[in-house]
């Protein structure tokens, strides 16, 4: 198995309210090609759109939204189907939005972008 190097800038912000300041706290952290990976369900809501249309007002040229499936746990073959679309994208920031599974799709596409190979190499069953 291959070593896993994480460079973690951890912020957590829990709140109402704070997802329409998403926006703003992007750019006065200077990041300039946010992907954003959202739960499917909360991607088709009003709030969302509206924080949608803002982001991409403010970054018109590096900005990555995909929905990700909500309804089950994700698999590593579907975690792996994700990494692989973004792996080569020029991102500097993923933003999570949503439950679990969208949470655990986001922690690991960060971890993925710079280590080679699939997630399950990265498991840690067993150890």
């Amino acid at each position: 198995m291959n070593p896993m190097h994480l460079r973690r800038q951890p912020n957590l912000w829990v709140g109402n309210g704070l997802l329409r300041k998403l926006p703003e706290y992007i750019q006065e952290n200077h990041y300039r090609a946010p992907l954003i990976l959202v739960d499917e369900g909360f991607a088709q809501t009003l709030l969302f759109e509206n924080v949608a249309t803002c982001l991409q007002d403010s970054f018109t040229i590096n900005l990555w939204i995909e929905p990700t499936r909500g309804t089950e746990e994700p698999s590593y073959d579907y975690v792996d189907q994700v990494v692989s679309k973004y792996r080569l994208t020029p991102f500097d920031l993923v933003v999570g939005i949503g439950g679990g599974s969208c949470m655990d799709v986001a922690k690991a596409l960060a971890a993925l972008k710079t280590n080679p190979g699939p997630a399950l190499n990265y498991r840690g069953f067993d150890k």
